[in-house]
């Protein structure tokens, strides 16, 4: 996937570093102003004890000052992942198979399907994620530890966002966290 990226990103960036490493335990040697993680990221560690590392982690890397943004799936997000769906187009069919563990707390996805190569073959592909519910409660103590003070929610809709009281209520929350 990096590979990927920077390829795309290389007109554009040309003096961007990537770094393939573990986000709960990582040393980079330097401080930033800004830390940013995507695409519900942090739902892919296995645990608090691991949200904890990687909130660590990230402040060790911020200057004074410096912002971590990010976004997370909440419980009512992963709980909609309970279904089936399909995506297809003339160069690829996705199958994502979706299951919620309420006891656990631990949606499961399973995406299987084929994508164009040459010659208009097609080859299967399948990958399997686990995204772990984290309480937004859970969060903001692990990033208060972390040495962050200024924390905000805030709903994404669409391209925007709008700051949010309740985030347990969205499916997904972008959360600004300042040292």
């Amino acid at each position: 996937m990096l590979e990927i990226a920077e390829k795309k990103a290389k007109e554009y960036h040309r003096n961007a570093e990537w770094v393939k490493a573990d986000a709960s335990n990582f040393t980079l040697n330097k401080k930033f102003g800004l830390a940013v993680s995507t695409f519900d990221s942090l739902n892919l560690l296995q645990d608090l004890d691991a949200l904890n590392r990687c909130f660590q982690c990230v402040s060790n890397h911020l200057v004074d000052n410096g912002v971590f943004i990010f976004d997370i799936n909440t419980k009512a997000g992963i709980a909609t992942n309970n279904n089936v769906s399909i995506t297809e187009n003339d160069d690829f069919t996705v199958i994502a198979k979706g299951y919620f563990d309420g006891i656990n707390d631990r949606g499961y996805l399973k995406f299987s399907g084929f994508y164009k190569v040459e010659n208009n073959l097609f080859e299967k592909f399948e990958h399997y994620a686990s995204n772990t519910v984290f309480a937004i409660e859970d969060i903001e103590n692990l990033l208060v530890k972390a040495n962050f003070q200024d924390i905000r929610y805030y709903k994404l809709l669409g391209t925007h966002m709008e700051p949010i009281d309740d985030p347990e209520s969205s499916f997904k929350v972008a959360i600004y966290a300042k040292k």
